[in-house]
């Protein structure tokens, strides 16, 4: 019987180095003093098994400490890095380049690992490391220092490869931000025949198209719509710096004839459109992930959490790591992974702009209208009040539908009836209003557009003259309508929440009515910040319309809780608030007791 083997072993060390190899990649290179080159890379890919040691020769062991075991291991995961079996170490993509930062912060890696051009792109993620990116100079003047700041961090993902979400609440200028962005880009880095796809609401084509020609007359926007034909011969003759500006509902018809040219970016206005990953519109935007895609929302969560998600996984070039995609993830801890993809700035920190004062106008309803409204609610309550929680979950179409017409209730009932011949309590506080502060001039929203005629002809009677602008108008008329209020021409604009509660600059009011309560506090946010915002010059006011002791009351409830949720989202810490708080307020608001009659 032989001896037993004499194993030896020696510790090693490895030693990386960063560099920037190609345009879109960085390499990563180890060495060691104990080992030579394939044994490098032998050392590399037994880390990638599992393993922290190799065999250089029979019973003859190298091993790495814990330690450094750790470090290669946390580059092959954050970095994503792609070793070469016959090198010592891998690529990773540039826009990595903010994991590579956040490795640096955590120690893991040392500034000196850095050749001079990584530590440029890790360096554009440091606090204010984004101050020596220039802006063309005929637009940088023109500019606000908090919009200079905004422009320089799109410049900076562009730079990196990263999409993002500027998040900018409304009325700070994103636009503006955004054709800064372009102006520079195309000056600086993108080819003269790159197209820059930018996609918005119908309502704010014109806008875009205006504001471009305004601020970067060397861009060439056109507006993609019209007949088949002329869309297809619009694409045949794209000009130099072509700038293509399109509504979602053309976007989602042409797409796949529209993901064949050479997109530079991607931009989305007004992003909260896109909703979620069950969308048309955002399956068919994962074809163009190719560009870098920056979406603009004051609004980045609407409805709930998910929504957000979807949209940062949309915008970046990686997908989202699995404690963040959890349902159960903690809003603290995405608002700290998604801080270097999001940039959100409010009215009060950055502008100086005049107060906006809110307030509740609590509105008795007729004894007519008390009548209907009971009825309908006995109704509801007979169909839905036995039903368990779980029933309620599984019938929430049925729910919603008998909660919308409480609410049509409210405002008037020719909603459901069709039958306008009789007053409406609220249209009367509303001509009383007007009436009363007749030097302001006033911006009139509902959720329903049906009734925007109705009220238009009620304030006609009195001598009061409006613009109506809803979901039919077209989009070529809207930013008409938009410049003849705004020169005075009328005396209210009556727009329905949906179709004009995003995209439009309407400050010659500094009056807003919401004569219907809509779930999220942040939408109705977009709507007055209508006339909230840059080139606002005096006090705005904003009156929300509230049918006495109805089911508005107990909405106006619920708006705190979702304003909670957006809030612990981008700024406060605090629990998330889940789905089940919306079902328990349903419940609720079907409990409701019956109007209380003075």
């Amino acid at each position: 019987m032989g001896d037993a083997p004499n194993f030896q072993q020696e510790e090693v060390h490895l030693q990386p180095t960063i560099q920037q190899k190609k345009r879109d990649y960085f390499w990563v290179n180890f060495q060691s003093s104990e080992l030579e080159g394939m044994e490098i890379s032998d050392m590399l890919e037994a880390v990638v098994a599992g393993q922290n040691y190799i065999e250089i020769a029979p019973f003859e062991f190298r091993y790495l400490p814990s330690y450094e075991e750790s470090l290669v291991k946390r580059l092959l995961k954050d970095l994503d890095l792609n070793l070469h079996p016959s090198a010592q170490g891998g690529e990773f993509k540039k826009f990595r380049a903010p994991h590579l930062k956040k490795l640096l912060d955590e120690g893991v890696l040392k500034r000196e690992d850095l050749s001079d051009s990584t530590k440029f792109f890790t360096d554009l993620f440091e606090n204010n490391g984004i101050s020596l990116l220039q802006i063309v100079d005929d637009i940088e003047g023109q500019l606000k220092s908090y919009q200079k700041i905004g422009t320089r961090w799109l410049i900076r993902q562009n730079i990196c490869g990263i999409g993002g979400i500027l998040a900018d609440e409304m009325g700070l200028g994103k636009t503006v931000q955004s054709i800064a962005f372009l102006a520079t880009q195309y000056q600086n880095v993108w080819s003269r025949d790159d197209v820059c796809l930018i996609l918005t609401p119908a309502s704010v084509s014109d806008h875009w198209l205006k504001e471009i020609h305004r601020f970067s007359p060397q861009l060439s926007p056109l507006i993609y719509r019209g007949s088949q034909e002329t869309r297809e011969r619009l694409l045949e003759h794209l000009p130099p710096r072509a700038c293509l500006i399109m509504s979602y509902g053309i976007f989602l018809n042409d797409w796949e004839r529209l993901n064949k040219l050479p997109y530079a970016s991607v931009i989305l206005d007004e992003a909260q459109f896109v909703k979620n990953q069950h969308t048309k519109t955002y399956r068919a935007l994962t074809y163009f992930r190719d560009a870098p895609i920056y979406a603009l929302t004051g609004t980045p969560v609407e409805n709930h959490l998910t929504e957000f998600l979807s949209l940062l996984q949309l915008v970046l070039p990686f997908d989202l790591p699995l404690e963040i995609q959890n349902k159960e993830a903690d809003v603290n801890a995405i608002r700290e992974w998604s801080r270097p993809f999001v940039l959100r700035r409010v009215k009060d920190e950055v502008l100086e702009l005049p107060s906006v004062l809110e307030e509740d106008v609590l509105v008795k309803l007729t004894p007519k209208e008390e009548q209907r409204y009971l009825v309908q609610l006995a109704q509801a309550k007979q169909l839905i009040g036995s039903w368990s929680a779980l029933e309620i979950n599984r019938h929430q179409f049925t729910v919603l539908a008998h909660i919308t017409r409480l609410r049509q209730l409210c405002l008037h009932h020719g909603l459901i009836e069709n039958d306008w011949s009789d007053p409406s309590s609220k249209f009367e506080a509303l001509r009383k209003l007007i009436l009363e502060d007749r030097k302001n001039s006033f911006l009139v929203f509902s959720q329903f557009a049906s009734v925007l005629p109705h009220i238009a002809d009620y304030l006609k009677e009195k001598g009061l003259t409006s613009f109506i602008l809803d979901g039919s108008t077209p989009a070529e008329k809207r930013q008409d309508l938009v410049d003849r209020f705004n020169s005075g021409q009328a005396d209210v604009f009556l727009i329905s929440l949906k179709a004009g509660g995003t995209g439009l600059s309407l400050t010659r009011a500094n009056r807003v009515a919401l004569m219907d309560l809509w779930w999220n506090p942040a939408v109705e946010g977009q709507a007055f910040s209508r006339a909230h915002r840059i080139g606002q010059e005096r006090d705005v006011k904003v009156y929300r319309f509230i049918a006495k002791g109805t089911i508005e009351e107990q909405i106006r409830l619920l708006q705190a809780d979702k304003d909670q949720l957006f809030k612990e989202l981008l700024t406060k810490d605090h629990d998330m608030v889940d789905d089940h708080v919306f079902l328990k307020a349903f419940q609720e608001i079907l409990s409701l007791h019956p109007i209380q009659t003075e």
